[in-house]
């Protein structure tokens, strides 16, 4: 019998410059900008690839509080809400658009790994 091994979860988790928001007004003031990402969908913060937005969006956030920050992009097919409840902080996920982001790499492997596992018990892989 074969037995499946998923992908690398360290080769799935990818640098990235993140714009990260710290509160509902610094999101209010991106207005329309940062509807498409959903706020804060499953867990403590905000955050989206600052390549999205314009030079001028970003202004806007800066002046709000914001921050472009180093971060990490990561396969995420499961929504795992509850991890920060067990410590697993400053992340942020959107499983219908099957990605999260975390500010650290060792979240963002520990986040892709608990996605993939959840994912793969309700039989949904890729």
């Amino acid at each position: 019998m074969t037995s499946y091994h998923p992908p690398d979860i360290i080769m799935r988790v990818r640098d990235e410059q993140l714009l990260w928001i710290p509160d509902d007004e610094a999101l209010e003031a991106l207005g329309g900008a940062a509807s498409q990402f959903g706020g804060y969908d499953d867990s403590d913060i905000w955050v989206a690839p600052a390549s999205l937005f314009s030079a001028g969006q970003i202004g806007t956030a800066l002046a709000a509080g914001g921050k472009v920050m180093q971060g990490y992009s990561f396969y995420y097919p499961r929504r795992v809400p509850l991890l920060y409840e067990a410590g697993i902080v400053e992340w942020c996920g959107d499983a219908g658009a099957k990605i999260g982001f975390a500010l650290r790499r060792e979240v963002a492997e520990a986040v892709r790994a608990c996605s993939f596992a959840v994912a793969k018990m309700h039989g949904i892989i890729f």
